[in-house]
């Protein structure tokens, strides 16, 4: 088509079409890496079998999880709270911490708690990084200090981090364990404003929500206030086993 100067200035020009193919293989382009990321970099992230993320969504219940320790300070501190307003929790603990505070293991299972596995080592970055022989001790020695400590088998492992891949699978079937996902990230791992993770306790749960949090002092005064102002009247908060029955 030949544009004259007379369109120049009239400003009659033709619109350009929208190059309508052009965005739909870019779209599909970034969908493709997009799949490749979440299946090869980050492993973790992938949907594997067996991952228990949220119970039931007809019952008023969530599952308050708690990683990492057992913290000497926070650990019991966060259960008191709890056990004041008639609720329970689940601590994914760090065996090798466990061995450190054999008593506040003990203690956090006498208030009627779930311990769940959270690997012997907590290793750096996850896992996913470790061979499978690395792997199964991990799990298979963490799982007998914490019921060393306890009293009771550990049926729940949630890998640090997140990570993920085949060997982790596989041991926690040879184990008879339950891989004990979250729907719910309170994001209080690197210890924010109490604040913080006092509105993702008021407004992100849902009927059935698996809440991940950790083992810090912010979150311990969080967890406070969100009891005090009446938050957990709104849920039966439970262990994470409980959440899961149907």
């Amino acid at each position: 088509m030949t544009i004259t100067r007379r369109d120049l200035e009239s400003g009659a020009l033709p619109r350009p079409r929208p190059p309508w193919g052009a965005l739909v293989g870019w779209l599909l382009s970034a969908l493709a890496v997009t799949a490749v990321y979440w299946a090869l970099a980050r492993p973790d992230l992938r949907l594997w079998p067996g991952m228990l993320t949220h119970g039931d969504p007809a019952r008023r219940a969530v599952a308050l999880t708690f990683d990492d320790g057992p913290h000497p300070l926070w650990a019991p501190l966060i259960a008191d709270t709890l056990e004041r307003h008639g609720a329970r929790g689940a601590f994914f603990l760090v065996a090798r911490e466990a061995l450190v505070y054999p008593e506040i293991t003990a203690r956090l299972a006498r208030g009627g708690h779930e311990i769940g596995n959270h690997s012997y080592t907590h290793p750096y970055p996850n896992l996913a990084h470790l061979p499978p022989e690395g792997v199964q001790w991990e799990v298979a020695e963490a799982n007998r200090l914490l019921a060393q400590f306890t009293g009771a088998r550990v049926t729940l492992l949630r890998p640090p981090g997140g990570g993920m891949d085949d060997a982790v699978i596989h041991t926690a079937r040879e184990q008879g364990m339950r891989l004990a996902w979250w729907s719910d990230n309170a994001a209080d791992a690197a210890s924010p404003p109490p604040e913080v993770t006092l509105w993702h306790l008021r407004h992100r749960p849902r009927p059935g929500s698996v809440v991940l949090l950790h083992q810090r002092r912010n979150t311990a005064v969080a967890l406070e206030r969100f009891f005090a102002e009446g938050g957990g009247a709104q849920y039966d908060c439970t262990t994470f086993s409980d959440l899961m029955k149907r």
